[in-house]
């Protein structure tokens, strides 16, 4: 998608496995060795690991073939600076956390920072490899968002809810390939992507994301928190080398609510313990 007011293109996508195509995309890019894309080991079933992103924060889980993903999460307010552009987008979506998954279905919210120092909000979906779509829906800061994609095949529902201006979007897509071997709830900050490769933008200042309501359902399963399961766990920390961070909190004891703060990078002291390997292209 292009950003408002920006010759280039943004995208949220997954995990990178290669060259992009001249577009700002959101891509799950694991710090590791080399800068590469490092595949980290799987978590045990039910436990939590933690691992370090140049790009998301949140949780992700892995383990069966998911067939919906949903939850809900206040729109955070960015704080903005004139002199340079700064990017976060929040969403909850199916697939992409694979260094090869080969799609990604999403829906969300985009909290951006124009070079003047203004804000911008808007709503969006994406179904990858497919540009994002931008949705005239009107979202501000504080405003309560519910969302959910599910996937039936080559069947995509999206859905996304303003609660509080009692807006609503709801859409049916196909895609010859959904990538459904994972359920993320995510805040992330977007990449620069050419042919050549992929480079993370400057996290703009969110202050803290709260999700609630998230739930993840695997095919032919019902409904399950993210720690009311036995499936794989991953707990994903910010870390932009643009110089932003972001640290995800610990799971509500009904395993369905977490937060996730803006921190600069010297000072998120939880940022340097957790695992430099992970899933996906992070």
């Amino acid at each position: 998608m292009r950003t408002p007011n920006d010759n280039s293109y943004a995208r949220l996508t997954g995990a990178r496995n290669g060259g992009g195509v001249g577009r700002l995309r959101l891509l799950l890019v694991v710090a590791g060795a080399l800068g590469a894309g490092v595949l980290a080991l799987p978590s045990a079933a039910g436990a939590v690991s933690d691992s370090v992103s140049e790009n998301w924060a949140g949780y992700a889980v892995t383990g069966p073939s998911f067939q919906r993903a949903s939850g809900a999460w206040t729109v955070p307010k960015v704080r903005c600076a004139a002199g340079r552009k700064r990017y976060s987008g929040v969403w909850a979506g199916l697939g992409g956390f694979s260094t090869d998954s080969p799609s990604l279905e999403q829906i969300g919210t985009m909290q951006n920072c124009t070079a003047s120092g203004k804000s911008s909000y808007w709503a969006w979906y994406e179904l990858v490899p497919a540009d994002i779509v931008r949705l005239k829906m009107k979202v501000r800061p504080g405003d309560k968002l519910s969302a959910s994609v599910s996937v039936s095949g080559t069947r995509v529902r999206l859905s996304l809810r303003n609660r509080t201006r009692k807006t609503s979007f709801t859409a049916t897509k196909h895609m010859s390939s959904p990538d459904v071997s994972s359920a993320e709830w995510i805040v992330e900050a977007p990449s620069s992507c050419d042919d050549q490769g992929c480079t993370t933008l400057p996290l703009a200042n969110f202050g803290t994301a709260k999700w609630t309501s998230a739930l993840a359902t695997a095919a032919g399963g019902h409904a399950r928190a993210i720690s009311k399961s036995d499936w794989s766990i991953e707990r994903l920390l910010l870390n932009d080398p643009a110089g932003g961070a972001a640290n995800t909190s610990g799971l509500s004891s009904d395993g369905r609510s977490f937060k996730v703060s803006f921190s600069k990078q010297s000072q998120s002291k939880r940022l340097s313990k957790a695992s430099r390997g992970g899933p996906g292209r992070r």
